[in-house]
Order: structure tokens, then C-alpha cells, then sequence
């Protein structure tokens, strides 16, 4: 009955739009979020950041020069072959390798938040559907009043006036209930945008609210954080950090290349001369030291920044831990205490003015009551899946 009194609200605030709503779960709509256009870009902006990583640790470049003289060798060619000995590209690739491991985490994380973006996105409209039902509910409950005001007026046991306010009341929940309808197709949009979808096609939450279940255990969420992928790119920060280090270090020494000469056509000559050399590159004026002495700096940096991810990703599992708990107890006790006590009494105002044995104000007093208190449960069912899935994303967890 709720569904259908929502549905009917939807369809008479935006006919067009919601001519054929696209019902979409959660799970269908983290399924969609992977091929939605931000993780397109995503996944491509990483594949590029690993093919650069690839390219990288590269052989130096062998010179080849050709050359002629007019009095002796027609034909001079020379080719130089860098040596390599103090290990460069190999430190260059384990640079590009540790920066791999960035490019992964980060993507991994940046899935986190894609993840987070759609649950949200998902739960803000199925809060706002059940904010339909709850105004298509208010709607009937004003109406019944409004007919037990209209029953006693015929009778003459009441004035016009109760009959007036209890129609301003009817007619004040139904513009309330259109108002959440337009939200409806307002979160619908932005949670297409999420996806990818078109906005203007309606969109609507297959599902209600989860229902409010105790988080994790805090030790196991702890415990679990190092595999954060906030922590992996702390972690493979270091790492780069300390491999350039090292490429910083093998740069200081000298760089040999072996140099190869044939001279030929040479009429000065009885035949075809070869000379062999060792080229010997000394970077003396490179400031070596000093690019050293900064990727060490950046070393240092990049291990004291992993120790404080560390420690603020673990202040915010306990942070969002705490917050989760606290919902989802709040969510439980008004959805089993106090609102089962606000229903006795609206309908016991409710019952006492039909019979004759109160006045309109208290009923339509107990009314307001009552759907504030269903409001309030509400949201605390929303804060309380809002919580967990801001713990979700804290603790790692998909």
C-alpha cells in the first residue's frame, strides 16, 4: 500500500520523467560504477602511468656518427656504446617498478571513493522514496481526520472551524508529499550522473534502507589496515622514495662508453683502419652530491608521511567505528521505542476526537508528532547506513 501510494505521488509530480522508472539495488548500482565513465578515465589514466613506468630503465642511446676527409679516410665511422657498470637502469627500473605499486594503490583507492560517491548516491534516494511513502501515509492519515471532522460537523457536534484545520492540515501534507517527490527524481538524476546514465531518465532505489546492523569489530578493522589502499600508496611512496635514492647514488659515478672506430678508403693507408677507446664521462660539475642529499630528504619525508597515514587512518577507523555504533543504536531504539509509543498516542488522539472525547487541536497536536517522530526514525536509519558506509570506506573495505 505504501509503494503504491508512493509511486502514484511520483507519477503526479513528474509524468514525463517518471513514465518508466529504471529500478536499480545497491549491488547493481556498484556493479554499474565499473564501467561508469569515471572509472574509464580512471583505469586509462593508470594504464598510461604503468606504460610510462614500463618505458622507463631504458639502455642509454649507442652514437653512431659518420664522417669524411678530404686528404685521408673517405669513410670514418664511429659508434659509442654506453657501459653502464654502476647499475642506472637497472635503479631507474626498480624506480619505475616501486612507482607501479603507486599507480595501483592509488587507482585502488580512487575505486574506494567511486564506490562510496554511488552508496551514498543510492542510499540519499532510497531515503527519499521512503520519505514518499512516509507523506503518501500522512496524506491518508489527514484525510481520515478530515472525514471524522466532516462526520462530526454533520451531526453538530463540531464547528466549521475543526472542519477548515483539518482540511488546511490535508492539504498542507499533500504539497509536502509532491515537495519529496521532486527529490526523488533529484537524487535519481545524481545517481545516473554516478553511473554514466542519462539524468533525465528516472531512476528509482530497488530496496529500502538496510536495516540498522552492528558494524565490525574494531580490531578487525584495525588489524586490517594495513592493506588500506591509502596505506599501499604510503608504503609504495617509501619505496620510490628510496629507489631514487639509489638512482641519485649510482648517478655520482663516472659513465663509460666504449667507442668504436673504422676509418676506411683512406689512400694514406695500405688498408682499412679500426680504433678502439674507452670514454670515460666524469661528473665532476653535476652536483651530484647535492641531488643525493635531496632524494635522501625526499626518503626521509616520504617514510615520515607513510607513519602518519598510518596513524590517521587508524584515528579514523576508530572515529568512524565509534560514529557507526552510536547510529545504529540511536536507529534501533527509535525505530523500537519510541516510535511504537508516538503510533499509541496519535491513535488514541485520533479515536478520542472521533468519539467525541477530545478536541481537534490535540489530535491534530499528536498527528504532527507523530510524523515528526517517523521523520526522525527515518533519518536515523539513513545516518546509520550513511555511518557504515563511511566505515566502509575508512577501514578499506569493499
Amino acid at each position: 500500500m505504501r509503494v503504491a501510494m508512493a509511486l502514484v505521488l511520483m507519477v503526479a509530480a513528474a509524468p514525463t520523467a517518471w513514465s518508466e522508472p529504471r529500478p536499480i539495488g545497491l549491488a547493481e548500482a556498484l556493479a554499474a560504477e565499473a564501467s561508469a565513465p569515471a572509472a574509464a578515465a580512471q583505469d586509462q589514466r593508470a594504464r598510461a602511468a604503468m606504460a610510462e613506468a614500463d618505458a622507463a630503465g631504458a639502455w642509454p642511446g649507442t652514437t653512431l656518427s659518420i664522417a669524411s676527409s678530404r686528404l685521408t679516410a673517405r669513410l670514418v665511422t664511429t659508434v659509442a656504446i654506453p657501459l653502464p657498470l654502476a647499475g642506472g637502469p637497472a635503479a631507474a627500473r626498480r624506480t619505475a617498478a616501486a612507482q607501479r605499486g603507486v599507480v595501483e594503490a592509488e587507482t585502488d583507492a580512487a575505486r574506494l571513493d567511486r564506490r562510496l560517491a554511488v552508496t551514498l548516491a543510492w542510499l540519499a534516494l532510497a531515503r527519499a522514496q521512503a520519505a514518499v511513502a512516509l507523506g503518501a501515509e500522512t496524506v491518508e492519515q489527514t484525510r481520515q481526520l478530515e472525514a471524522a471532522a466532516q462526520a462530526r460537523l454533520d451531526v453538530g457536534d463540531a464547528p466549521a472551524m475543526e472542519l477548515e484545520a483539518a482540511r488546511a492540515a490535508r492539504v498542507r501534507a499533500e504539497a509536502e508529499a509532491g515537495s519529496a517527490a521532486t527529490e526523488v527524481e533529484a537524487r535519481g538524476a545524481e545517481l545516473a550522473g554516478l553511473l554514466g546514465w542519462d539524468p533525465t531518465v528516472a531512476v528509482v532505489a530497488d530496496g529500502a534502507l538496510p536495516s540498522p546492523s552492528p558494524p565490525p569489530s574494531l580490531d578487525e578493522l584495525r588489524r586490517a589496515a594495513a592493506g588500506h589502499p591509502d596505506a599501499r600508496v604510503a608504503g609504495a611512496a617509501v619505496t620510490v622514495a628510496h629507489a631514487a635514492s639509489d638512482e641519485a647514488r649510482r648517478a655520482r659515478w663516472p659513465l663509460i662508453a666504449l667507442d668504436l672506430e673504422v676509418s676506411a678508403f683512406d689512400p694514406t693507408q695500405p688498408g682499412t683502419d679500426v680504433r678502439a677507446g674507452v670514454t670515460v664521462e666524469l661528473p665532476l660539475l653535476g652536483r651530484g652530491q647535492a641531488r643525493l642529499d635531496a632524494a635522501r630528504a625526499g626518503e626521509r619525508v616520504a617514510r615520515l608521511a607513510d607513519l602518519a597515514i598510518a596513524a590517521q587512518l587508524d584515528a579514523t577507523i576508530v572515529a568512524a567505528h565509534r560514529r557507526a555504533a552510536a547510529a545504529i543504536a540511536r536507529a534501533r531504539r527509535f525505530s523500537d521505542e519510541v516510535l511504537p509509543a508516538q503510533l499509541r498516542a496519535s491513535e488514541l488522539a485520533t479515536r478520542a476526537y472521533r468519539e467525541g472525547g477530545a478536541a481537534l487541536a490535540s489530535a491534530l497536536l499528536a498527528q504532527r508528532e507523530l510524523v515528526a517522530v517517523r521523520v526522525e526514525v527515518l533519518d536515523a536509519i539513513y545516518a546509520a547506513a550513511v555511518a557504515r558506509a563511511t566505515l566502509s570506506r575508512a577501514s578499506g573495505a569493499p
